[in-house]
């Protein structure tokens, strides 16, 4: 009996990237609840605050609880369907959906969705984008990857300020996210991106976490033709910078 190798060959293929699939599909559903974490946190804190002193706030500022309360709420729904969006064009082995963002407004959108975070933990965010830069990229996959960034630098934190800014330069747009946090070694950035290491640092509240974000936001850096690079020093903090062409 003839073995046709060619068939098994496709076999084995076929195999592989179902295997594939299902890890990224496992991270992608990670990097939704750490999404969704944020806003939900945000819904909790302010609900908490009005339930607990309700008579010592002024109808004004129960106003403007209650409209942070439906923003983040609303955020909430908006990253499940991103995400479900997103896990279908995975499932389904589609093409990237490029689109031409504005930059600036892509940003903000992301800094307004962790705001409670950072006021939490009395940090500032300051942003620096010109109006006028715009980006080619998967507009569901760029979110994720601001995110997840601007969620670390404010988890590895405690005060003072983060800071996002992009220049262009060389025909490439860099966007730095920096933070006067946790210093991180230089063996440690080696393995940041490295799949299902094991190893975590712990943030400014004594958490850690599996480190699966950052592994999937390389992931869709690379998918959309850019890189991300780590720089970290001792008392002065760390800068993760993304990079992609100009469109």
């Amino acid at each position: 009996m003839e073995v046709d190798f060619s068939e098994i060959k496709k076999l084995e293929d076929k195999i592989k990237k179902l295997q594939d699939l299902n890890e990224m599909w496992g991270r992608v559903f990670s990097l939704a609840l750490h999404d969704i974490r944020s806003p939900l946190n945000g819904v909790l804190g302010f609900s908490d605050m009005l339930s607990s002193e309700f008579d010592s706030f002024s109808d004004e500022e129960k106003k403007e609880f209650l409209s942070k309360i439906s923003l983040s709420a609303k955020r909430i729904v908006e990253t499940m369907d991103q995400f479900t969006d997103l896990g279908e064009q995975l499932s389904l082995g589609r093409a990237l959906k490029k689109e031409k963002l504005n930059l600036k407004d892509a940003i903000n959108k992301v800094v307004d969705s962790l705001s409670f975070e950072a006021e939490t933990k009395k940090i500032s965010l300051s942003v620096s984008v010109d109006k006028r830069v715009f980006l080619s990229v998967d507009k569901l996959m760029f979110f994720g990857i601001i995110r997840n960034l601007l969620a670390n630098a404010i988890k590895f934190q405690a005060g003072g300020m983060v800071k996002i800014a992009v220049e262009q330069s060389h025909g490439l747009i860099y966007i730095h996210i920096m933070n006067s946090g946790t210093f991180i070694p230089e063996e440690n950035i080696k393995r940041l991106f490295l799949r299902f290491d094991g190893k975590s640092t712990p943030d400014t509240d004594g958490k850690t976490s599996t480190g699966l974000g950052l592994m999937l936001v390389k992931e869709f850096v690379e998918l959309n033709g850019g890189g991300i690079s780590v720089m970290s020093k001792p008392e002065v903090g760390t800068t993760f910078t993304v990079m992609f062409p100009v469109p």
